[in-house]
C-alpha cells in the first residue's frame, strides 16, 4: 500500500458575540407589570376520541350511552380502531373506557383527541 504525505493545517478562527446592554440598576425606572386580565372561558369543544381496542369474537359494534362510536377496520396494535364522539360535554372517556370494559373490548394505549 503507498503511503501519501498528509501535511496537517491548523486554522484560528474568532467569533465576536454582541455584548447586550444592561442598564444601571440605579437609572432603571421600576415597571410595573400589566394587571392580567382573565380571558373568557369558551365552553369545552366537543371532540371525537379515538381508541385501540382488541373485540371478542363476533362482537358488533357496542352500544354505549351518550357517545356515537364507528369501528375503522385498521389499527397498529389491536383489530381495529374505535372513533367515538360525544353526545354532550357530560360524558368522560373515562365512563367510555369502563362501558367498553363491561361489554368484554379491551382497550389498547392512550386515546387521542382530534
Amino acid at each position: 500500500m503507498d503511503s501519501v504525505p498528509v501535511q496537517a493545517q491548523t486554522i484560528h478562527m474568532t467569533f465576536t458575540l454582541p455584548r447586550l446592554h444592561r442598564p444601571n440598576q440605579a437609572s432603571s425606572t421600576h415597571l410595573q407589570p400589566a394587571p392580567v386580565q382573565a380571558a373568557p372561558v369558551a365552553p369545552t369543544s366537543v371532540t371525537d376520541v379515538y381508541i385501540e381496542v382488541v373485540l371478542p369474537a363476533r362482537q358488533a359494534l357496542p352500544r354505549v350511552p351518550g357517545w356515537q362510536l364507528r369501528l375503522w377496520p385498521t389499527a397498529s396494535l389491536g383489530d381495529a380502531t374505535l372513533q367515538a364522539h360525544p353526545d354532550g360535554p357530560q360524558v368522560s372517556v373515562a365512563s367510555l373506557t369502563d362501558a367498553l370494559h363491561a361489554q368484554g373490548i379491551q382497550t389498547l394505549g392512550l386515546t387521542r383527541r382530534r
